[in-house]
């Protein structure tokens, strides 16, 4: 494409886009748009049965490579291998069994009935599920951040796991419930040899924690941390086999077992590549896109840039207006302001939240907070 000016680029992505037929291959669409002189826009549509988000880091680091005129090392082993592996793995006495043990572990984390994420939106929920979305974005200063890096230090968690436990409050609040679900997913290359494949290997973990106003956010977040390397550790089971066997009916406006979902994107081998071609006579960074979709109601996006956290909320604008996500925005800010200064207080007394009238708004935020 050629269009010249940039304000054309959007139109020409959206047109860009579009469904693929699985009965055909390839999977993949590439293209070049000439912005400004000078100035292009790499454009990638690819089904995601045929790519996840590890794969994108190895593309663009072999791609990379190659426009360094190096020569890619051979690969032992492509994704039909792992996939005929699976097929025979099936088979196993061994991996029967552990199936089984990761099948129990599944069914007993979803025993009885399964919760339902009840938050006030702003439209009536259709019976059949929409997709149409937007993004809010915001972030978290350098010094909440190092605050926060610094409690997960302290309990042995990761970042991503006290973010997890701030969404986990935030819902708490918002729907009053103590029994929530959040969906997020693992990279599922737990062999070495399927680490350089591209591929679609990712697993969905339904994680399940209990946040309640006694306890703290410290207690909470150790629960956090011990339930999701429980699931990290039982990965390797489908999750459409946890949905046949838990979920009784199917509820067309719903997700399965989750309404809302939140991973961590991990930006290192964009900035590492980035700084390896910029030596030579390339510039790349990436383009701010928003899709205008949304598969959940709720979904986070967190990432760490230039020392502070940087989160995308997207949500489903068939459920929200705009200035509900920006209120949901700021609760999510003040609870980790009250978390990094006191991360003993607990849950019930973090942030007041209050719903009236059909709609849902911050009350108060703790003293410490308010004396600001």
């Amino acid at each position: 494409f050629n269009v010249g000016a940039r304000r054309a680029v959007p139109s020409i992505i959206n047109s860009f886009i579009r469904p693929f037929d699985l009965s055909h291959a390839p999977l993949l669409r590439i293209g070049l748009v000439e912005a400004a002189e000078g100035e292009y826009i790499f454009l990638m549509d690819i089904h995601h049965i045929v790519f996840d988000g590890t794969s994108m880091g190895i593309f663009f680091e072999e791609l990379f490579a190659l426009y360094e005129g190096e020569t890619l090392p051979a690969l032992r082993l492509q994704y039909r291998d792992f996939s005929g592996w699976q097929t025979r793995n099936a088979a196993d006495e061994q991996e029967k069994e552990r199936v089984k043990r990761r099948e129990e572990y599944w069914l007993k984390e979803f025993s009885g009935e399964v919760p339902l994420l009840d938050i006030r939106t702003d439209y009536v929920r259709q019976r059949i599920r929409r997709f149409v979305g937007d993004t809010g974005f915001f972030e978290i200063g350098p010094e909440e951040t190092r605050q926060l890096k610094k409690l997960a230090e302290e309990e042995g968690a990761t970042l991503f796991m006290v973010l997890l436990a701030l969404f986990y409050v935030l819902l708490f609040k918002l729907s009053g419930r103590e029994d929530i679900v959040i969906g997020s997913f693992a990279a599922g290359r737990n062999h070495a040899d399927v680490r350089r494949i591209i591929g679609m290997f990712v697993v969905t973990l339904p994680l399940r924690n209990f946040p309640a106003g006694h306890k703290t956010f410290r207690e909470f977040l150790r629960e956090v941390k011990q339930r999701t390397l429980q699931a990290f550790e039982n990965q390797e089971y489908p999750f459409e086999e946890l949905v046949e066997r838990v979920v009784k009916s199917r509820d067309m406006s719903r997700n399965p077992l989750y309404d809302v979902g939140m991973v961590w994107q991990n930006m290192d081998w964009l900035r590492g590549n980035t700084a390896r071609v910029e030596k030579r006579d390339l510039s790349i960074s990436p383009l701010d896109y928003d899709s205008m979709s949304s598969k959940l109601d709720l979904f986070l996006r967190g990432s760490e840039r230039n020392g502070r956290i940087a989160i995308d909320f997207e949500y489903a604008t068939s459920l929200f207006k705009r200035e509900s996500i920006d209120r949901f925005i700021s609760y999510y800010s003040g609870i980790a302001a009250a978390v990094t200064r006191d991360p003993d207080r607990r849950l019930g007394e973090v942030v007041k939240i209050t719903t009236g009238k059909g709609r849902v708004f911050l009350d108060r935020f703790s003293e410490d907070l308010e004396d600001e």
